[in-house]
């Protein structure tokens, strides 16, 4: 899990080895378990991949940063770079 601040940024940054990547960030296990509450995800085609979000609430939001192929035949190593800021 990633926490989130309130009033923070979240940049995620995906960098595969010659594959097609796609990255969603859901808000915590609640999320997750209900199939919603997808905060973000990565938009267009190609390699490199980037999601932003904002924590515009008054509390601390704890998320998961999905990293998954954008076709199920998309898979293999990458690099991830995340940075939480203002």
């Amino acid at each position: 899990a990633i926490t989130v601040p309130a009033g923070m940024q979240l940049t995620a940054l995906v960098t595969p080895n010659n594959w097609f990547p796609t990255l969603q960030l859901l808000n915590g296990i609640a999320g997750c378990r209900a199939g919603t509450g997808q905060l973000a995800q990565s938009s267009g085609m190609g390699r490199n991949q980037q999601l932003m979000y904002r924590n515009t609430t008054m509390a601390p939001r704890d998320t998961f940063l999905i990293v998954d192929g954008q076709n199920s035949a998309q898979a293999g190593d990458y690099a991830l770079d995340v940075t939480i800021a203002p």
